[in-house]
């Protein structure tokens, strides 16, 4: 038995038709449990069936049920063979809807087309409206949080490379392209990951994109990633051998689960079909992917690919609302990461070509919402004639917080200081790997509760000619002042994508001095430092 019938309207009775649908409307009362849609419906008295549609709800309850089969009695219990949901009151019978279109008036063809919960889809010349991962309408008040391209340069320092065995990632300046590529043994493994982990804003959707080829349509025993991801959370693409899959990945339990999905099982567009693909999707060529996110802990994921058209298409949807008893994924400040592995024997030699990533907040204003902090010495800090920068306070993120990596990011804020003495002092801030402090004591307790760890003993930094640092000012003779760092993701700090690996702030200074200046200038120097922490 099928939805939709039709009606012969007379005088043409025998050749004219109106498609319409036939419903039962049945009234009910004292209801335990409202139906899904496409639930079954079955009276436990007169064993009619059929399938929940829809209802209303105006004053009484009305249950919209199709494919009726049977006549239902009043005062009988519908339910599905396992659960009561209502007490029936009164029965229409059979009720036949008109089925309507609406069409372009020239071109008929064209059918304006209704989604499952009633809404008319509305579209301009240019595709569909874009709305973010909390269900708001974009209108171009995205914010950049990592731009990765390569325009002429690899972008040195962006990143964290693994290179294991025949595992190569290169830069190939014609195609302004990174290519992975690993050659037939087990193990072989090419992978970049961001340095950067990308700090999210609370209540606000994160979306990354990536421009990719993979080498070939999948091959056996041969993994390529992208996503935003690290080794424990975050949701990625995968083509795993030869089959596309979508994952999400949690270590919300003490160990990293993940859930994957097959791209023949995603829920909103497979892209493998010529019936309801919008395109067949082709990894061996060029394709723009997207992944947007609302955390929030129970926030849904989103995943797809831009059409050649322009349009951005989803694919699949992780809907973690009402689906889990704890957050989906522990964090979500995560990288960008690109891999391609051997799992076995390969039968060649295999490749990944990646042209661009960035990560997004969309939102207008990228304030970060975090936890204020600050550090001050208890005594000034005394600076005499020298050509040698003095560090007096340095700083570099822990490696675990409870137990765990250490994702939180930090924000530089301000700079408070002020100077008592006859010296003009260029205070200069250095990101340097380690070892270039002489004398270092890095401690927990001089600001307990953060994640940092700190250092004000260090008697000297070495700090060749070439290297520039990220902020310097002027701190004049007898004078006061406040320097505002900025909430810039480009000078925060934490831990690098190896987990290993420690980038250190140092704050140093030094005396200037003209070689005709009479005396030996020094000042004394009182500071504050703020920063704050994004977790």
């Amino acid at each position: 038995m099928t939805t939709t019938h039709s009606i012969t309207v007379p005088p043409d009775s025998t050749g004219k038709k109106v498609r319409h649908e036939r419903l039962t409307d049945v009234e009910v009362t004292t209801e335990l449990n409202r139906p899904q849609t496409g639930s079954p419906i079955i009276g436990k008295t007169s064993g009619a069936t059929g399938v929940f549609k829809a209802d209303i709800r105006a004053g009484s309850i009305i249950y919209y049920i199709h494919l009726t089969v049977g006549q239902f009695e009043t005062g009988e219990i519908l339910w599905d063979g396992a659960t009561d949901f209502a007490t029936v009151v009164e029965t229409s019978g059979e009720i036949y809807t008109a089925t309507m279109h609406v069409t372009d008036p020239d071109q008929p063809q064209f059918i304006q087309k209704v989604d499952k919960a009633g809404a008319a889809y509305a579209t301009f010349p240019e595709g569909t409206p874009q709305f973010d991962a909390f269900g708001r309408m974009q209108v171009s008040q995205m914010v950049s949080v990592g731009e990765y391209y390569h325009i002429g340069e690899d972008q040195p320092g962006k990143y964290w490379t693994e290179e294991d065995g025949s595992g190569t990632v290169t830069f190939e300046a014609n195609t302004s392209m990174i290519v992975y590529q690993t050659g037939t043994e087990q193990g072989a493994r090419a992978a970049r990951t961001t340095n950067q982990y990308h700090p999210y804003k609370i209540g606000t959707s994160q979306l990354a994109y990536f421009s990719l080829a993979v080498g070939d349509t999948g091959k056996v025993n041969v993994q390529r990633a992208w996503g935003y991801y690290d080794n424990l959370n975050g949701v990625f693409f995968r083509l795993n051998g030869t089959e596309l899959e979508v994952v999400l990945r949690s270590d919300v339990t003490g160990s990293v689960v993940e859930t994957v999905i097959k791209q023949a099982d995603w829920n909103v567009n497979t892209m493998n079909n010529n019936v309801s693909s919008d395109f067949l999707l082709d990894v061996s060529k060029a394709n723009l992917f997207w992944i947007d996110l609302s955390w929030l802990g129970v926030g849904g994921v989103r995943m797809g690919v831009v059409t050649p058209d322009r349009r951005r298409v989803t694919l699949h949807e992780f809907q973690n609302a009402n689906a889990h008893a704890t957050t989906y994924m522990r964090t979500a400040n995560l990288p960008l990461r690109w891999m391609q592995e051997n799992t076995g024997a390969a039968a060649s030699t295999s490749e990944m070509r990646i042209s661009c990533g960035v990560v997004f907040t969309e939102s207008a204003d990228v304030q970060y919402p975090g936890v204020l902090l600050h550090t001050s010495p208890v005594d000034p800090i005394k600076f005499t004639d020298s050509e040698l920068y003095k560090p007096f306070l340095s700083f570099r993120p822990k490696l675990t917080i409870n137990g765990k990596p250490n994702r939180i990011i930090g924000f530089h804020e301000t700079f408070d200081w002020a100077s008592i003495g006859n010296a003009t002092l260029h205070v200069c801030i250095f990101v340097k790997s380690p070892g270039f402090l002489t004398d270092a004591v890095w401690s927990s307790s001089i600001v307990p509760g953060t994640m940092l760890e700190v250092d004000v003993s260090s008697s000297l930094v070495t700090i060749p000619k070439t290297d520039k640092p990220i902020e310097s000012f002027i701190v004049g003779p007898n004078s006061a002042d406040r320097i505002l760092l900025g909430d810039r993701i480009e000078k925060s700090f934490g831990l690098p994508a190896d987990g290993v690996s420690q980038g250190e702030f140092v704050f140093a200074a030094r005396v200037l001095k003209e070689s005709d200046d009479a005396g030996s200038p020094s000042a004394s120097l009182f500071y504050t430092k703020y920063w704050k922490e994004v977790r």
